[in-house]
């Protein structure tokens, strides 16, 4: 197809040069098997043990609507949710995710990008969503003092895979490596913050288990350090 002109693979991508089709699937087909080990029908990532983070170019991300915000120190407090989505086992099915997860904060919250610094996938890997040191709009109260991480799926009634649960771990301490998070941060659930059901009770059950969950945070008693910011603000973060 030399003669061809713009191109359109799905809905994103154009491409406005020649495209040359070759019969790869055999390729392809060992490739996939490589990158990846099956267990029990779940798609484990090879690398075991290594953090694995798919940055915003590669799952397509639109750019921020504004300019980004920068939280004036590291995160105290690291708040984990739930997108009470689909949850996906592949790559492929949790960058469509992460998509609308983006697509619904911008023009439905008319937030100014997706509103988590993180998302953590099924499939074992991380998705960037603002990134480190980004103030988010995850969590009311806790925005400009903490960093949202939220799995893709709901998990009232089950928790994400072992490996999904390792990737957070993995994150947050390569966080406090770098500075971004506090190396005394507390560590709490979504519906500690707010009323919700965010993270679903069985993820909420399994990070009471981890270092630095904060029991003392609740709903009832936020933090001191808590923003006091009206609720018609937060759409502006």
């Amino acid at each position: 197809m030399k003669k061809c002109k713009k191109v359109h693979l799905g809905n994103v991508t154009k491409i406005y040069g020649p495209v040359h089709v070759t019969q790869t699937m055999s390729s392809v087909t060992t490739q996939s098997v490589t990158n990846q080990i099956f267990l029990e029908g779940m798609a484990v990532p090879v690398r075991a043990g290594k953090l694995s983070i798919i940055d915003r170019r590669s799952w397509l991300a639109q750019p921020p609507v504004e300019e980004k915000q920068y939280l004036a120190a590291p995160a105290k407090f690291v708040i984990i949710s739930h997108t009470a989505t689909e949850d996906g086992t592949t790559q492929a099915e949790n960058v469509y995710l992460v998509r609308l997860v983006q697509t619904f904060h911008i023009e439905s919250r008319k937030w100014s990008d997706i509103g988590y610094n993180f998302l953590i996938g099924c499939d074992g890997n991380v998705y960037e969503g603002r990134g480190w040191g980004v103030v988010g709009a995850h969590t009311f109260g806790y925005n400009t003092i903490g960093m949202g991480i939220s799995f893709v799926g709901c998990f009232m009634n089950k928790t994400p895979p072992q490996f999904a649960l390792d990737q957070a771990k993995l994150l947050i301490q390569h966080g406090v490596e770098i500075g971004a998070i506090a190396k005394d941060y507390s560590l709490i659930g979504h519906c500690q913050c707010t009323g919700t059901e965010s993270p679903g009770r069985s993820l909420f059950e399994e990070i009471k288990k981890w270092d630095h969950w904060d029991e003392m945070i609740t709903t009832e008693k936020p933090s001191a350090l808590s923003s006091k910011v009206p609720p018609s603000n937060l759409n502006k973060q």
